[in-house]
């Protein structure tokens, strides 16, 4: 998991699943404790545990982690194997733990929660003292109450059959409800009692008369005050990470306008490191943060960034306690982060370097996201006045991949389609500005065609089209784009004047051939320039355009034509055309034409 060289006497830590346990140790008795935590927070999860499992100083180096790095390196090595780590925590750190891992949203997990107790149990006495002696009393009582059923020593009070009796006691008859676990209930009942008379009966009295809904929600309430200063807020507070900046207000956080809100004292104790190493890419924000030369000002940075991250996590509510979940809540925040970084600074490294210290990274990843929100406010601006059915229909008519780049930019988090076959996933968040400005370039080119089509043309909108003439869209409109109904229509202006919608028959594909695409020199068949070029003009007088708004729907024709020529152009005769092998132009089905076309 390392990512950056580190300092030299660290380097052997690279091979570290190559060397064996005595090597380890050896290298080990050389650094100092703050060395060897230094060294764990860059390792995988696995060697992390062969780092302590080999330290003289184990049980300083785990107090000295920060509690996020325990928990990771818990969840990532996995709960048994990290019994040893578990059990070398400092109750804060076993808090910590139990607070991810036994709530489900907003109630206890019955099943983590009696597993959680074999594994404290599994760690000695003395960790079973330190989670009496921590855990929220309400917490403990819901937890032993998955394990215990207790039946007053009262006259006329009735044992149940069925459930084991554990232990003699002067106030109750305590059964286990958990048959199979007996001894290891005993076990943890007599080291309670062991620990302290008078707790272990408040505990049990609590059980008693144990009113489940009030408690857990008593329990909930503390372990949620505790987790905010992690980060992990409440939703609705949560949410508030993706409010909007706009242009002008972003630029002012780093011209210096106002004044910034970026804390200046430094952050106590070490911060978690796990951000920046889950970090994917070696994004421009990741850079200039990795080459930060102050220790205090990274420390500070981290703690910032892991409060962030999990500040998304809740907002995008996902599970706060699976690594998956944190991987792809730091990949949105180092994502957008670096759209912001990059729309304030550019390439200058030094001023973002400036920005990266002065600005909080929440208003950096507010930048990044208002960013790519602006794009979403323009598509759906876009669909409003073209596709206002398309949560049911998609964007018919738009090429590919003008469509998907759409249905991205619709999401909660506007998403950047990802332009490559399988093997990876179709969408993304965006990573740099220059992403946010060919998105934006396509943006312009679906509202340039769209207009061209359906308001200067009169090409029925998709909605409408459904209804329309056969003449017209022969065979239904699907697969049918704005490339090939703009390149039939200008093979139907070529060949019969008019800008005409009408799909090509089968007497037009000779025209089509003779008439439209001459031979060149080299034997293809090309679109003849000066039909191009009248063309052009008739849609310049149609539309009105000018500037760059002209450009582009000039470009858009030009590429479709070469399309046209590429899968036309080396057609011997007009015989041996096909029209169902031809996408850039609509054809009118022939009689039996379907059902040839479904027979192969």
């Amino acid at each position: 998991m390392i990512q950056e060289p580190g300092p030299p006497e660290l380097a052997w830590a690279k091979d570290m699943s190559e060397l064996s346990d005595s090597q380890v140790r050896a290298q080990l008795r050389e650094l100092p404790v703050e060395k060897q935590v230094a060294l764990i927070v860059g390792l995988d999860w696995k060697d992390r545990l062969k780092v302590i499992a080999n330290s003289d100083f184990a049980e300083d180096v785990v107090r000295a982690l920060p509690e996020e790095e325990v928990f990771l390196t818990m969840k990532g090595a996995g709960e048994q194997d990290s019994l040893p780590l578990i059990g070398l925590t400092t109750r804060e750190q076993l808090r910590f733990i139990l607070d991810i891992e036994l709530w489900a949203r907003e109630t206890i997990d019955e099943a983590k929660a009696r597993r959680w107790l074999w594994y404290v149990l599994s760690c000695g006495e003395a960790k079973v003292v330190d989670l009496a002696e921590t855990a929220d009393r309400e917490l403990l009582v819901m937890m032993l109450s998955q394990l215990i059923s207790l039946v007053p020593n009262e006259e006329g009070v009735k044992v149940p059959d069925g459930l084991p009796s554990i232990m003699p006691d002067e106030y109750f008859t305590i059964l286990s409800n958990v048959p199979e676990e007996i001894e290891n209930v005993r076990l943890l009942l007599r080291i309670l009692r062991q620990w302290s008379r008078d707790e272990f009966y408040k505990i049990l009295f609590e059980i008693h008369g144990c009113m489940g809904a009030e408690i857990e929600d008593r329990a909930l309430r503390w372990r949620n005050s505790r987790l905010e200063e992690k980060g992990l807020l409440e939703f609705d507070e949560a949410v508030e990470i993706y409010g909007y900046i706009g242009e002008d207000e972003a630029k002012a956080l780093i011209a210096g306008t106002q004044p910034a809100s970026y804390p200046r004292e430094p952050a106590v104790g070490i911060a978690p490191a796990y951000p920046v190493l889950l970090a994917e890419g070696k994004t421009f924000f990741f850079s200039v943060l990795t080459g930060l030369e102050d220790p205090a000002l990274m420390n500070r940075l981290r703690g910032e960034i892991a409060f962030t991250a999990n500040r998304l996590l809740v907002a995008d509510a996902r599970e706060i306690g699976e690594i998956d979940s944190i991987k792809d809540a730091v990949k949105r925040l180092f994502s957008l982060v670096n759209v912001g970084l990059i729309f304030l600074a550019g390439s200058d490294r030094e001023r973002a370097t400036g920005a990266v210290t002065t600005v909080p990274v929440k208003e950096l990843f507010q930048v990044g996201f208002s960013r790519v929100v602006d794009l979403r406010s323009r598509a759906r601006s876009i669909a409003q006045r073209w596709w206002p059915d398309w949560h049911e229909h998609g964007f018919r008519f738009l090429d590919f991949p003008q469509d998907r780049v759409m249905t991205g930019l619709m999401q909660r988090v506007p998403q950047y389609h990802v332009h490559r076959g399988s093997g990876g996933p179709e969408f993304r968040d965006f990573v740099t500005m220059g992403e946010v400005h060919e998105v934006g370039e396509m943006l312009e080119g679906i509202e340039v065609i769209s207009e061209t089509c359906f308001d200067r043309l009169g090409i029925p909108r998709p909605l409408e089209a459904e209804q329309a003439p056969a003449d017209i869209l022969a065979g239904g409109i699907e697969g049918i784009c704005f490339r090939n109904l703009l390149l039939t229509i200008f093979v139907n202006f070529t060949l019969k004047g008019g800008l005409q919608i009408s799909p090509l028959s089968r007497d037009d594909v000779k025209d089509l051939l003779e008439k439209v695409l001459e031979k060149s020199s080299t034997d293809e068949r090309l679109v003849r320039a000066n039909d191009s070029e009248r063309f052009l003009s008739r849609l310049s007088d149609v539309t009105g355009y000018t500037g760059h708004k002209w450009e582009t729907l000039r470009k858009y024709f030009t590429d479709g034509t070469r399309t046209l020529e590429e899968e036309v152009g080396k057609t011997a005769s007009w015989e041996d055309l096909d029209p169902r092998y031809v996408g850039s132009l609509i054809f009118r089905s022939q009689p039996g034409q379907e059902e040839r076309k479904h027979d192969e």
